[in-house]
Protein backbone atom coordinates (compact mmCIF):
# COMPACT_ATOMS: atom_id res chain seq x y z
CA UNK A 1 0.00 0.00 0.00
CA UNK A 2 2.47 2.01 1.00
CA UNK A 3 4.63 1.60 -2.53
CA UNK A 4 1.27 2.27 -4.37
CA UNK A 5 0.81 5.23 -2.51
CA UNK A 6 4.37 6.60 -2.79
CA UNK A 7 4.56 5.60 -6.90
CA UNK A 8 1.44 7.65 -7.46
CA UNK A 9 2.54 10.74 -5.64
CA UNK A 10 5.95 10.62 -7.66
CA UNK A 11 4.17 9.97 -11.31
CA UNK A 12 1.41 12.76 -10.44
CA UNK A 13 4.22 15.12 -9.51
CA UNK A 14 6.29 14.24 -12.80
CA UNK A 15 3.44 14.48 -14.86
CA UNK A 16 2.46 17.89 -13.12
CA UNK A 17 6.54 19.47 -14.34
CA UNK A 18 6.06 17.38 -17.35
CA UNK A 19 3.17 19.87 -18.42
CA UNK A 20 4.39 22.66 -17.09
CA UNK A 21 7.61 22.24 -18.92
CA UNK A 22 5.45 22.14 -22.30
CA UNK A 23 3.37 25.03 -21.11
CA UNK A 24 6.59 27.00 -20.75
CA UNK A 25 8.18 25.82 -23.87
CA UNK A 26 4.92 27.11 -25.71
CA UNK A 27 5.27 30.36 -24.19
CA UNK A 28 5.91 33.03 -26.95
CA UNK A 29 9.12 34.79 -26.36
CA UNK A 30 8.24 38.21 -29.20
CA UNK A 31 11.30 37.39 -31.10
CA UNK A 32 12.78 34.98 -33.47
CA UNK A 33 15.10 33.17 -32.28
CA UNK A 34 16.81 30.89 -34.86
CA UNK A 35 19.94 31.17 -36.88
CA UNK A 36 20.67 34.57 -34.43
CA UNK A 37 24.22 34.26 -33.11
CA UNK A 38 25.28 36.53 -30.56
CA UNK A 39 28.47 37.97 -29.09
CA UNK A 40 29.51 40.35 -26.64
CA UNK A 41 32.28 43.28 -27.04
CA UNK A 42 32.83 45.10 -24.02
CA UNK A 43 34.67 48.30 -24.73
CA UNK A 44 36.85 49.09 -22.16
CA UNK A 45 36.29 51.84 -19.83
CA UNK A 46 38.36 54.16 -21.79
CA UNK A 47 36.59 54.20 -24.86
CA UNK A 48 33.17 53.12 -23.85
CA UNK A 49 33.25 56.79 -21.74
CA UNK A 50 33.53 58.60 -25.27
CA UNK A 51 29.94 58.60 -26.92
CA UNK A 52 31.73 59.76 -30.30
CA UNK A 53 34.57 56.57 -30.23
CA UNK A 54 31.58 54.41 -28.93
CA UNK A 55 29.45 55.04 -31.72
CA UNK A 56 32.55 54.85 -34.09
CA UNK A 57 33.44 51.64 -33.11
CA UNK A 58 29.64 50.21 -33.57
CA UNK A 59 29.40 51.49 -36.83
CA UNK A 60 32.40 50.26 -38.24
CA UNK A 61 31.44 46.58 -36.46
CA UNK A 62 28.32 46.81 -38.03
CA UNK A 63 28.73 47.88 -41.77
CA UNK A 64 31.54 45.38 -41.58
CA UNK A 65 29.14 42.73 -40.43
CA UNK A 66 26.41 43.60 -42.78
CA UNK A 67 28.27 43.20 -45.84
CA UNK A 68 29.71 39.84 -45.55
CA UNK A 69 27.67 36.95 -47.38
CA UNK A 70 25.23 35.23 -45.40
CA UNK A 71 23.91 37.88 -42.90
CA UNK A 72 20.47 39.11 -43.00
CA UNK A 73 20.56 41.60 -40.43
CA UNK A 74 22.54 43.03 -37.41
CA UNK A 75 22.46 45.23 -34.41
CA UNK A 76 24.46 46.20 -30.94
CA UNK A 77 21.83 46.57 -27.64
CA UNK A 78 23.11 47.06 -24.34
CA UNK A 79 21.07 44.05 -23.34
CA UNK A 80 20.23 40.72 -24.59
CA UNK A 81 16.20 39.71 -23.92
CA UNK A 82 16.46 36.69 -20.91
CA UNK A 83 19.97 37.57 -20.11
CA UNK A 84 19.69 41.06 -18.87
CA UNK A 85 17.22 41.25 -16.58
CA UNK A 86 18.10 44.51 -15.15
CA UNK A 87 18.01 47.95 -16.67
CA UNK A 88 14.90 49.11 -15.48
CA UNK A 89 14.42 53.08 -15.66
CA UNK A 90 11.56 55.23 -14.02
CA UNK A 91 9.40 57.31 -16.14
CA UNK A 92 7.93 60.35 -15.88
CA UNK A 93 4.70 60.78 -17.94
CA UNK A 94 3.44 64.90 -18.15
CA UNK A 95 0.59 65.39 -16.46
CA UNK A 96 0.20 62.09 -15.33
CA UNK A 97 0.41 61.32 -11.42
CA UNK A 98 4.27 60.74 -10.50
CA UNK A 99 4.08 56.71 -8.84
CA UNK A 100 6.52 55.30 -7.58
CA UNK A 101 9.68 53.66 -9.42
CA UNK A 102 8.88 50.07 -9.08
CA UNK A 103 4.94 50.86 -10.41
CA UNK A 104 6.15 53.29 -12.90
CA UNK A 105 9.52 51.48 -14.04
CA UNK A 106 10.13 50.11 -17.65
CA UNK A 107 13.05 47.78 -19.13
CA UNK A 108 15.17 50.58 -20.96
CA UNK A 109 17.48 49.32 -23.75
CA UNK A 110 19.97 51.27 -26.05
CA UNK A 111 19.92 49.55 -29.74
CA UNK A 112 21.13 50.26 -32.82
CA UNK A 113 19.67 50.17 -36.29
CA UNK A 114 18.04 47.03 -37.08
CA UNK A 115 17.69 45.25 -33.52
CA UNK A 116 14.47 44.96 -34.46
CA UNK A 117 14.65 43.36 -37.81
CA UNK A 118 17.60 41.24 -36.16
CA UNK A 119 15.11 39.93 -33.55
CA UNK A 120 12.29 39.49 -35.82
CA UNK A 121 10.35 41.79 -33.33
CA UNK A 122 7.34 44.08 -35.69
CA UNK A 123 6.96 47.72 -35.38
CA UNK A 124 3.30 47.64 -35.10
CA UNK A 125 3.33 51.88 -34.97
CA UNK A 126 5.61 54.36 -36.55
CA UNK A 127 9.16 53.36 -37.35
CA UNK A 128 12.09 51.51 -35.10
CA UNK A 129 15.27 53.52 -35.12
CA UNK A 130 17.39 54.88 -38.40
CA UNK A 131 20.65 55.66 -39.26
CA UNK A 132 19.31 59.63 -38.62
CA UNK A 133 18.60 59.16 -35.03
CA UNK A 134 21.95 60.67 -34.16
CA UNK A 135 23.50 63.68 -31.96
CA UNK A 136 22.11 66.62 -33.20
CA UNK A 137 18.65 65.31 -33.87
CA UNK A 138 15.73 65.39 -32.03
CA UNK A 139 15.93 62.62 -29.57
CA UNK A 140 13.67 59.66 -30.10
CA UNK A 141 12.41 56.71 -28.46
CA UNK A 142 10.39 53.23 -29.40
CA UNK A 143 8.40 51.82 -26.72
CA UNK A 144 6.34 48.47 -27.19
CA UNK A 145 2.29 47.86 -26.91
CA UNK A 146 2.08 47.67 -23.11
CA UNK A 147 4.12 50.99 -22.56
CA UNK A 148 1.50 52.87 -24.60
CA UNK A 149 -1.59 50.69 -23.34
CA UNK A 150 -0.04 52.07 -19.79
CA UNK A 151 0.54 55.63 -20.36
CA UNK A 152 -1.40 56.64 -22.98
CA UNK A 153 -4.65 54.29 -22.96
CA UNK A 154 -6.49 55.18 -26.39
CA UNK A 155 -4.37 57.58 -27.19
CA UNK A 156 -2.11 57.87 -30.57
CA UNK A 157 1.63 57.57 -28.72
CA UNK A 158 3.18 58.82 -31.86
CA UNK A 159 4.87 62.31 -31.14
CA UNK A 160 4.28 61.97 -27.22
CA UNK A 161 7.02 63.10 -25.04
CA UNK A 162 8.42 61.87 -21.57
CA UNK A 163 10.83 61.73 -19.30
CA UNK A 164 13.94 58.88 -18.41
CA UNK A 165 16.57 59.53 -16.54
CA UNK A 166 16.80 63.37 -17.65
CA UNK A 167 15.86 63.03 -20.87
CA UNK A 168 12.92 63.82 -22.89
CA UNK A 169 12.78 61.96 -26.12
CA UNK A 170 9.63 61.65 -28.66
CA UNK A 171 7.98 58.41 -28.91
CA UNK A 172 8.39 57.75 -32.58
CA UNK A 173 7.14 53.93 -33.02
CA UNK A 174 5.47 51.44 -30.69
CA UNK A 175 6.78 47.59 -31.42
CA UNK A 176 5.54 44.25 -30.07
CA UNK A 177 6.04 43.54 -26.44
CA UNK A 178 9.30 40.28 -25.67
CA UNK A 179 9.67 38.04 -22.65
CA UNK A 180 12.73 40.17 -20.92
CA UNK A 181 12.73 38.07 -17.82
CA UNK A 182 12.41 35.01 -18.72
CA UNK A 183 9.47 32.77 -20.19
CA UNK A 184 7.87 32.50 -16.91
CA UNK A 185 8.27 36.17 -15.56
CA UNK A 186 6.38 38.80 -15.98
CA UNK A 187 8.15 42.00 -17.12
CA UNK A 188 7.97 45.65 -17.44
CA UNK A 189 7.22 47.96 -20.28
CA UNK A 190 9.79 47.61 -23.09
CA UNK A 191 11.55 51.06 -23.85
CA UNK A 192 14.51 51.43 -26.79
CA UNK A 193 16.09 54.44 -27.37
CA UNK A 194 18.79 55.27 -30.22
CA UNK A 195 22.47 54.11 -29.11
CA UNK A 196 24.04 57.04 -31.02
CA UNK A 197 21.98 58.98 -29.20
CA UNK A 198 23.16 58.07 -25.77
CA UNK A 199 24.69 60.66 -23.57
CA UNK A 200 28.39 60.25 -22.89
CA UNK A 201 28.21 58.87 -19.31
CA UNK A 202 26.22 55.71 -19.55
CA UNK A 203 25.44 53.11 -16.49
CA UNK A 204 27.42 50.01 -16.88
CA UNK A 205 23.89 47.94 -17.98
CA UNK A 206 22.93 50.34 -20.68
CA UNK A 207 26.32 50.65 -22.54
CA UNK A 208 25.37 48.73 -25.91
CA UNK A 209 28.41 45.69 -26.01
CA UNK A 210 25.87 42.81 -27.61
CA UNK A 211 26.19 42.14 -30.90
CA UNK A 212 23.13 40.17 -32.45
CA UNK A 213 23.43 38.89 -35.99
CA UNK A 214 20.53 37.37 -37.88
CA UNK A 215 21.86 34.61 -40.80
CA UNK A 216 20.53 32.91 -43.92
CA UNK A 217 22.75 29.77 -42.56
CA UNK A 218 23.12 28.43 -39.40
CA UNK A 219 25.12 31.38 -37.04
CA UNK A 220 27.93 29.67 -35.98
CA UNK A 221 29.36 29.05 -39.47
CA UNK A 222 29.67 32.68 -39.51
CA UNK A 223 31.21 33.35 -36.31
CA UNK A 224 34.96 33.41 -37.84
CA UNK A 225 34.02 35.91 -39.97
CA UNK A 226 32.32 38.17 -37.56
CA UNK A 227 35.73 38.17 -35.42
CA UNK A 228 37.62 38.93 -38.27
CA UNK A 229 35.72 41.77 -38.82
CA UNK A 230 36.10 42.48 -35.07
CA UNK A 231 39.53 42.29 -35.42
CA UNK A 232 39.91 44.47 -38.04
CA UNK A 233 38.28 47.14 -36.57
CA UNK A 234 40.30 46.83 -33.82
CA UNK A 235 42.48 43.93 -33.30
CA UNK A 236 42.50 44.52 -29.21
CA UNK A 237 38.98 44.04 -28.65
CA UNK A 238 38.13 40.98 -27.10
CA UNK A 239 35.07 38.91 -28.07
CA UNK A 240 33.10 36.91 -25.42
CA UNK A 241 29.65 34.97 -24.52
CA UNK A 242 29.75 33.47 -27.76
CA UNK A 243 26.21 31.80 -28.38
CA UNK A 244 23.03 31.54 -30.39
CA UNK A 245 19.76 33.11 -29.01
CA UNK A 246 18.07 29.77 -29.54
CA UNK A 247 20.60 28.70 -26.94
CA UNK A 248 19.14 31.64 -24.14
CA UNK A 249 15.55 30.67 -24.87
CA UNK A 250 16.30 26.76 -24.77
CA UNK A 251 18.55 28.03 -20.91
CA UNK A 252 15.20 28.91 -19.69
CA UNK A 253 13.54 25.83 -19.14
CA UNK A 254 16.92 24.16 -18.25
CA UNK A 255 16.22 24.22 -14.64
CA UNK A 256 12.93 22.46 -14.71
CA UNK A 257 14.19 19.75 -17.54
CA UNK A 258 16.80 18.89 -14.64
CA UNK A 259 13.71 18.42 -11.70
CA UNK A 260 11.79 16.73 -14.24
CA UNK A 261 14.65 13.71 -14.89
CA UNK A 262 14.82 13.48 -11.36
CA UNK A 263 11.76 12.70 -10.78
CA UNK A 264 10.69 10.94 -13.38
CA UNK A 265 13.46 8.60 -12.55
CA UNK A 266 12.20 8.37 -9.25
CA UNK A 267 8.73 7.40 -10.58
CA UNK A 268 10.17 4.78 -13.00
CA UNK A 269 11.85 3.19 -10.05
CA UNK A 270 8.92 3.58 -7.61
CA UNK A 271 6.06 2.19 -10.69
CA UNK A 272 8.71 -0.79 -11.18
CA UNK A 273 9.28 -1.68 -7.26
CA UNK A 274 5.32 -1.78 -7.17
CA UNK A 275 4.86 -3.76 -9.68
CA UNK A 276 7.66 -5.90 -8.50
CA UNK A 277 6.39 -5.77 -5.07
CA UNK A 278 3.20 -6.59 -5.75
CA UNK A 279 3.98 -9.64 -7.94
CA UNK A 280 6.21 -10.97 -5.10
CA UNK A 281 3.02 -10.02 -2.78
CA UNK A 282 1.12 -12.27 -4.81
CA UNK A 283 3.08 -15.31 -5.68
CA UNK A 284 3.51 -15.77 -1.98
CA UNK A 285 -0.10 -15.73 -1.30
CA UNK A 286 -0.48 -18.38 -3.95
CA UNK A 287 2.22 -20.74 -2.71
CA UNK A 288 0.68 -20.56 0.89
CA UNK A 289 -2.54 -21.09 -0.33
CA UNK A 290 -2.03 -23.37 -3.08
CA UNK A 291 -3.76 -26.87 -1.24
CA UNK A 292 -6.53 -24.55 -0.49
CA UNK A 293 -6.99 -23.59 -4.34
CA UNK A 294 -6.10 -27.02 -5.21
CA UNK A 295 -9.47 -28.01 -3.28
CA UNK A 296 -11.78 -25.15 -4.22
CA UNK A 297 -10.68 -26.35 -8.04
CA UNK A 298 -11.27 -30.12 -6.93
CA UNK A 299 -14.71 -29.13 -5.39
CA UNK A 300 -15.87 -27.44 -8.85
CA UNK A 301 -14.59 -23.56 -8.86
CA UNK A 302 -13.91 -22.03 -11.79
CA UNK A 303 -10.23 -21.15 -12.81
CA UNK A 304 -11.78 -17.91 -13.48
CA UNK A 305 -13.24 -17.21 -10.00
CA UNK A 306 -9.65 -18.51 -8.89
CA UNK A 307 -8.30 -15.87 -11.05
CA UNK A 308 -10.48 -13.10 -9.93
CA UNK A 309 -9.81 -13.56 -6.53
CA UNK A 310 -6.30 -13.30 -7.12
CA UNK A 311 -6.66 -10.29 -9.24
CA UNK A 312 -9.03 -9.12 -6.73
CA UNK A 313 -6.20 -8.74 -3.52
CA UNK A 314 -4.35 -6.58 -5.58
CA UNK A 315 -6.91 -4.48 -6.74
CA UNK A 316 -7.63 -4.20 -3.03
CA UNK A 317 -3.97 -3.14 -2.72
CA UNK A 318 -4.18 -0.50 -5.65
CA UNK A 319 -7.31 1.09 -3.59
CA UNK A 320 -6.28 1.52 -0.32
CA UNK A 321 -2.65 2.71 -1.38
CA UNK A 322 -3.99 4.66 -4.27
CA UNK A 323 -6.53 6.89 -2.63
CA UNK A 324 -4.21 7.77 0.31
CA UNK A 325 -1.93 8.57 -2.55
CA UNK A 326 -4.05 10.47 -4.45
CA UNK A 327 -4.19 12.64 -1.26
CA UNK A 328 -0.48 13.25 -1.04
CA UNK A 329 -0.25 13.84 -4.42
CA UNK A 330 -2.09 16.89 -4.05
CA UNK A 331 -0.61 18.33 -0.86
CA UNK A 332 2.46 17.50 -2.48
CA UNK A 333 1.38 19.58 -5.94
CA UNK A 334 -0.02 22.24 -3.56
CA UNK A 335 3.53 22.60 -2.02
CA UNK A 336 5.22 22.67 -5.35
CA UNK A 337 2.81 25.20 -6.76
CA UNK A 338 5.72 27.80 -7.16
CA UNK A 339 7.02 25.23 -10.37
CA UNK A 340 3.87 24.71 -12.39
CA UNK A 341 3.37 27.40 -14.39
CA UNK A 342 0.23 27.89 -15.61
CA UNK A 343 -0.84 24.29 -14.07
CA UNK A 344 -3.17 23.83 -11.48
CA UNK A 345 -2.36 21.59 -8.35
CA UNK A 346 -5.38 19.65 -8.34
CA UNK A 347 -5.10 19.49 -11.98
CA UNK A 348 -7.74 16.25 -13.20
CA UNK A 349 -6.19 14.53 -15.91
CA UNK A 350 -2.70 14.26 -14.34
CA UNK A 351 -4.27 13.10 -11.42
CA UNK A 352 -6.46 10.32 -13.01
CA UNK A 353 -3.14 9.50 -15.51
CA UNK A 354 -0.94 9.25 -12.62
CA UNK A 355 -3.66 6.53 -10.46
CA UNK A 356 -5.02 4.96 -13.20
CA UNK A 357 -1.16 4.25 -14.49
CA UNK A 358 -0.47 2.76 -10.90
CA UNK A 359 -3.67 0.70 -10.61
CA UNK A 360 -2.77 -0.75 -14.23
CA UNK A 361 1.10 -1.68 -13.14
CA UNK A 362 -0.39 -3.22 -9.39
CA UNK A 363 -3.21 -5.19 -11.40
CA UNK A 364 -0.19 -6.18 -14.14
CA UNK A 365 1.70 -7.81 -11.25
CA UNK A 366 -1.23 -9.91 -10.24
CA UNK A 367 -0.99 -11.57 -13.82
CA UNK A 368 1.62 -14.35 -12.88
CA UNK A 369 0.48 -15.29 -9.78
CA UNK A 370 -3.24 -15.56 -10.79
CA UNK A 371 -2.18 -17.85 -13.65
CA UNK A 372 0.04 -19.69 -11.66
CA UNK A 373 -3.21 -20.45 -9.00
CA UNK A 374 -5.60 -21.98 -12.01
CA UNK A 375 -2.81 -24.16 -12.58
CA UNK A 376 -2.51 -25.85 -9.37
CA UNK A 377 -3.37 -29.73 -9.90
CA UNK A 378 -6.53 -30.52 -7.88
CA UNK A 379 -4.70 -34.20 -7.62
CA UNK A 380 -1.80 -33.16 -6.09
CA UNK A 381 -3.32 -30.77 -3.36
CA UNK A 382 -6.02 -33.68 -2.23
CA UNK A 383 -3.19 -35.98 -1.80
CA UNK A 384 -1.13 -33.50 0.57
CA UNK A 385 -4.32 -33.08 2.48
Amino acid sequence: MVEVAVSVVLLVASGLLIRAVWKVQGVDPGFASERVLTLRTALPASRSADSVRRTEFYDRVLAGVQSLPGINAAAYTSGLPMVLTGGIAGVEIPGAEVRNRRTNGVSLRYVTPQFFSTLGIPVLQGRAVEDGDRMGRPRVAVVSQSFADRYWPNENPIGKTFTVRGLEPAVIGVVRDIKVRGLERTNEPQLYMSAAQAPAQLGGLYIPKDLIVRASVHGETLLPAVRDVIRRVDPEQPVSNVRLMSEVVAEQTADRRAQLRILSALAAVALLLTGVGIHGLLAFMVAQRAREIGVRLALGAEPGRVARMIVGEAARLALFGGIPGILAAYAAARAMSALLFGIPPGDPITLASGTVLVILVTLAGAVAPAFRAVRVSPLLAMRAE
